[in-house]
């Protein structure tokens, strides 16, 4: 399972898989993972970023 950190900006906001990044903040999945899309980072350059930072193994 991947790990992430969500920004907005510069500030660091959460990191934790999508599904608990999603349960946090009170936004669905689909839209955390619009915030790693190319797409995202063109429309909101200060807008909120995904980052992947590693894996989690489910062990």
């Amino acid at each position: 399972m991947n790990e992430y950190a969500l920004y907005k900006g510069e500030k660091f906001i959460t990191c934790g898989t999508v599904k608990q990044i999603s349960r946090e903040l009170g936004i669905t999945e689909q839209t955390v993972r619009f915030y790693g899309t190319k797409t995202s980072k063109n429309r909101y350059p200060n807008g909120r970023v995904l980052v992947k930072i590693g894996e989690v193994d489910d062990e």
